[in-house]
């Protein structure tokens, strides 16, 4: 990804620029040591590990009761599969060779003291539906704890809204970090290319980037009851549901909730495990196992629209056997049956003119993937921003900043004044590499467009 185009992004590995969540009853994090009492309770957090993978994350070995069964451990699936390449977001990676090593005891200041496992395998992965890696270290269960590592239980019943819940996560540049916080109600959230089935809200101050993959604990019991997944603190975009503004779904449609993490819930994973073996064709395992083939060739706004009917459509190219329909957010759920047609018939489908965001939902015999669209057909209120680079007697050379999705293009050129800019003619297309406007004092014209291809007005920015 262009990182000129990027957006910050609230997905919590390393590269990611966000944390934090909203605030009923949260309460400061701290840096804990394993079986040390912290706000009045004892945690043996020993299970859990900074994942130095693909990204940087968190994850935490699972207990199924069985000692001599393969070590396996739980993270983010953004933690291990490739999220910025969009055919990843409905993959199903299964029984891959592993990449990175789990670091335990990372609450310990010296290298000495902590202890590293190799990440065997990926034995599951997506971003369809849910955001779940299930990795399998080396070694057993066994051997894990006789080097003093404790793995977490999960709960297996659903752990309710209010319920007291501690977040255990290894932030990037710091050692392992605990908060307390209350759960809120599960919803369904979408961002960027994703779509999450029935996340649960809380209230975590504090979460940053690195702890993505953290074990969210119930503390009554010390057992799992989810994996964080996404924030929206530090949130810069509140309208289009893009990377770094997860919004959830209601029947009101979709919308950011400021001061919010998510997790996904865990209380279902162990019917995937059959004594202690990972075993997704468990008839009550309820992950995806994988989605239709889909090929997505865009999403065609009525300004970029070359196909018949110069209207908002949807497309791709996707297997004979599957069935879509759009709807949008909120109105209607991909998990109904009702409403699909034979992709194959309309491979391009027209979508309702009203803004906001709409769910293209493709199902067919191996399962379901969700794509979110945004309809947009207003141009951007965004002010353009510009760095000068060089400038001398001369030259002037400037490079235009990105703003994805609002400001994905620009055209521009130079005037006298700035109320010039308003009647300029010759703008030509930036092509992202620097621009030289000339010698000083210049005004510099641009117009952005923006994902939709819709054109703002003239934005003037005189250059003393």
């Amino acid at each position: 990804m262009n990182t000129k185009k990027a957006l910050k992004t609230s997905l919590l590995c390393w590269s990611f620029i966000t944390a934090g969540v909203m605030g009923l009853m949260a309460c400061g994090g701290s840096t804990a040591k394993p079986g040390v009492e912290t706000g009045g309770e004892t945690m043996n957090i020993s299970g859990i590990a900074r994942f130095e993978g693909p990204q940087h994350c968190t994850a935490f070995a699972l207990d199924w009761g069985q000692d001599q069964a393969p070590a396996y451990a739980l993270t983010s699936g953004h933690c291990v599969q490739n999220y910025s390449d969009p055919e990843s977001v409905y993959q199903v990676v299964q029984n891959q060779p592993g990449q990175g090593q789990l670091v335990f005891k990372y609450d310990n200041s010296t290298a000495s003291q902590q202890i590293t496992v190799p990440v065997r395998e990926v034995v599951y992965s997506t971003l369809n539906q849910t955001d779940l890696a299930v990795l399998r270290l080396e070694g057993t269960v066994a051997q894990l704890r006789a080097q003093g590592i404790a793995p977490l239980k999960l709960q297996n019943t659903p752990a309710p809204a209010l319920s007291s819940v501690t977040v255990v996560g290894a932030p990037m540049g710091q050692f392992l970090k605990k908060i307390q916080c209350a759960l809120g109600q599960r919803t369904d959230v979408t961002e960027f290319t994703w779509v999450w089935q029935a996340l649960q809200a809380n209230d975590c101050q504090g979460v940053e980037p690195g702890m993505s993959g953290s074990p969210v604990i119930n503390r009554l019991n010390q057992e799992v009851v989810g994996v964080i997944n996404t924030t929206t603190q530090d949130m810069v975009d509140t309208v289009t549901c893009y990377l770094g503004s997860p919004c959830e779904i209601t029947p009101w449609g979709t919308a950011p909730q400021r001061q919010r993490a998510y997790s996904v819930p865990t209380d279902t994973l162990s019917g995937c495990f059959d004594n202690g073996l990972w075993d997704v064709s468990q008839p009550r395992c309820t992950l995806p196992r994988s989605g239709p083939a889909l090929t997505l060739d865009g999403l065609y706004s009525p300004l970029q629209n070359t196909l018949p009917g110069r209207r908002w459509q949807f497309g791709g190219t996707a297997d004979a056997n599957t069935r879509i329909k759009i709807v949008k957010a909120g109105s209607d759920s991909c998990q109904n049956p009702n409403g699909y047609q034979n992709y194959k018939d309309d491979p391009h489908p027209l979508i309702a003119t009203e803004e906001g965001v709409y769910l293209a939902c493709l199902q067919n015999e191996t399962g379901l993937t969700t794509w979110p669209l945004q309809v947009d057909n207003t141009a951007s209120t965004l002010e353009p921003r510009f760095k000068v680079l060089e400038a001398n007697e001369r030259s002037t050379y400037i490079e235009l900043l990105y703003a994805v999705p609002e400001i994905t293009r620009f055209e521009y050129t130079t005037a006298r004044s700035t109320l010039a800019c308003q009647t300029a003619r010759g703008f030509q297309a930036y092509w992202n590499v620097p621009v030289d406007l000339g010698p000083r004092p210049v005004v510099l014209c641009t117009k952005t467009f923006d994902r939709a291809g819709n054109e703002s007005r003239v934005w003037a920015h005189a250059l003393n």
